[in-house]
């Protein structure tokens, strides 16, 4: 390398006028497989994390797009993701801990109002503050001296940052302590080890330990180095090296060339929080103090996908001269016992009217989700069943499986194939029910009793599909699986059906649907995969809905708006939420004018020509 005068490290690219493949540009970072057809991507190369490739090849599409319709950009800054995805568990907790948060914001709202006290976020932090000291040592955690409800809002108590907010730029609740005014007077613009030593910091780290784990370590003689190895605010923003944000604007880089580390540089989430809520933009978007969430200032709205909008511009915003104005503004801040960053009007605003034209372009804009049309999905069921042709009661049964004892239920227990075996179960059953005994402990008694562990239960269900197996010698019926699209039709007389397709039967090779088979043939009005947009008029003016279920037993879809986000189950049962399911019958859907329609990486709106 050094004899070519070269380097290992420095690749010289040339500018692209597009972004090619990521795996084009950057084969140091990619794995090629070379049994994979030529030209695909598997054989030019790709990233192993497969969220990673996603992201990669959604920047490429996006910043494509953009380049077409409004030339190359002058500059580009990436904000750096926290965390790539939450699991259903994490989001199930985020939930848990939202409605927390509601419920006890909503408590000191209610006994802010009986001490005839303004509802401001100042009184509610007091009040949050108080609460979380323990009802057996609600002290001063400086000074050992005793805090009672009454002296929250008689102006001896404080509310003091732990490691100075000048210097450290927290200003979450982890930092925020009650303190006496006196000892706070005292402490000033300074972490706790610089202000007491020996004994006396000892005693107050104790304390600290007792009053609130969690914050603790603040109070150690070496909090300010702990903090700067966790939290090294400018540091972090502006060489942070973690996989996808590195990719990402190494690949971007390409766009520029050599002047790529001038053109293309990294940001992160909480500085843009930090500036979205200086800017108040946090409130353009309706509802986003329902969460009740008081670690910010102001609370982002997760529910609306347009908060992605809001960081987006404070991002196009952001400079690298912006962390210094920051900073001094904090120190200013702090130094006058001022509860801003800055006071109003003092921080620089990025231009004149920005708020107003940036409300108009959040009505304006719609929302871009990634189109899934894959056959990928569960084929069918697990259970396989056995293929019957039988009756009780009236009513047929095609399918016939096993099933242990102590799990069936009332309904099951009807449908045990056995008639002898079946009567004497509603026995059990009858006899739990009149004592009082639970179903499954009274089944599992019985089955000890008589040495049965599984029966024999039938069922039904028309769309089972019958599998040859051992060379075609036996055969079992699955369910199928997935949904994999629903399509909708228009008969003879004008009325819109529907029929599902299987994920089980878009893999079947030449399939086609029983609504193609009929003479005449309906006409096909859209074919709807989950996740895909639809344009109607739902009586409120023509918008665009997202398919979040297909329900094809109720002839129905649900929809929610393109904006909508969050866990919908627990929004819809939540009386303080707003959203609510849109269930959108094939009666519906026509009277509504309903049509599919693809919306592109930079929100332009075309509708899709349905072909038969």
């Amino acid at each position: 390398m050094q004899s070519l005068g070269l380097h290992h490290s420095k690749l010289d690219v040339g500018a692209c006028g597009r972004l090619p493949y990521y795996g084009e540009a950057m084969v140091r970072h990619v794995i090629s497989n070379p049994t994979a057809p030529e030209g695909s991507q598997e054989r030019i190369g790709r990233v192993p994390n497969p969220t990673v490739h996603i992201a990669l090849n959604q920047v490429r599409m996006l910043v494509n797009t953009l380049i077409d319709v409004y030339g190359p950009p002058a500059e580009i800054v990436l904000e750096l993701a926290r965390e790539l995805k939450q699991s259903e568990k994490q989001k199930a907790e985020a939930t848990r801990r939202n409605r927390e948060n509601e419920a006890a914001n909503e408590r000191r709202r209610n006994e802010l109002r009986a001490m005839g006290l303004p509802d401001t976020h100042g009184n509610r932090l007091l009040l949050r503050l108080y609460d979380e000291l323990p009802a057996d040592e609600r002290v001063c955690v400086y000074t050992g001296t005793p805090i009672s409800r009454e002296m929250l809002f008689s102006g001896v108590v404080d509310i003091d940052h732990i490691l100075p907010r000048s210097r450290t730029l927290d200003d979450s609740f982890l930092n925020k302590v009650l303190c006496t005014r006196k000892a706070n007077r005292l402490k000033g613009n300074r972490p706790p080890a610089e202000v007491w030593t020996g004994e006396e910091l000892r005693v107050i780290a104790e304390r600290a330990e007792r009053l609130f784990r969690k914050k603790a370590w603040r109070f150690a003689p070496d909090a300010m180095e702990k903090f700067a190895e966790r939290n090294d605010f400018i540091a972090r923003y502006l060489t942070d090296s973690q996989h996808m944000a590195r990719l990402a604007k190494e690949y971007l880089g390409h766009l520029y060339g050599e002047d790529r580390n001038r053109r293309v540089w990294v940001t992160a989430g909480r500085l843009t929080g930090m500036l979205r809520s200086m800017w108040g933009l946090n409130g353009l978007l309706k509802d986003h103090n329902r969460l009740g969430d008081e670690e910010e200032r102001e609370v982002k709205n997760r529910d609306d996908h347009r908060h992605h909008m809001l960081d987006a511009f404070v991002i196009a915003c952001t400079d690298r001269r912006i962390l210094q104005r920051i900073a001094t503004a904090a120190g200013r801040a702090e130094e006058l016992d001022l509860d801003r960053w800055a006071a109003k009007g003092e921080f620089p605003e990025p231009f004149e009217g920005f708020r107003e034209q940036l409300a108009e372009k959040l009505e304006a804009v719609v929302i871009s989700h990634k189109p899934d049309h894959g056959p990928e999905g569960q084929l069918h069921e697990e259970t396989a069943y056995g293929l019957v042709d039988e009756e009780i009661d009236g009513k047929t049964f095609n399918l016939v499986t096993r099933k242990p004892i102590h799990a069936l239920t009332e309904r099951e227990i009807g449908q045990v194939r056995d008639i002898r075996l079946r009567e004497v179960l509603e026995e059990v059953a009858f006899e739990a029910r009149r004592s009082g005994e639970k179903l499954n402990e009274a089944l599992a008694r019985y089955g000890a009793q008589n040495n049965i562990r599984r029966v024999r239960v039938l069922k039904t269900d028309q769309s089972a599909v019958a599998i040859a197996h051992g060379n075609g010698r036996f055969r079992k019926a699955y369910v199928p699986g997935d949904n994999h699209r629903l399509e909708i039709f228009e008969t003879d007389n004008g009325d819109w059906n529907g029929e599902a397709v299987t994920v089980f039967d878009a893999n079947r090779k030449g399939f086609q649907p029983r609504w193609m088979q009929t003479e005449p043939r309906p006409r096909l009005v859209m074919r709807v995969h989950k996740g895909d947009l639809v344009e109607a008029d739902f009586g409120e003016g023509r918008s665009i809905y997202r398919v979040v279920r297909l329900e094809p037993s109720a002839k129905r879809i649900r929809l929610v708006s393109h904006r909508d986000a969050g866990n919908y189950e627990a929004r819809h049962k939540d009386p303080r939420d707003p959203f609510r399911w849109n269930f959108a019958t094939y009666a519906r859907l026509k009277e509504a004018g309903a049509q599919r329609v693809r919306v592109d990486p930079i929100g332009r709106v075309t509708p899709v020509e349905e072909r038969p």
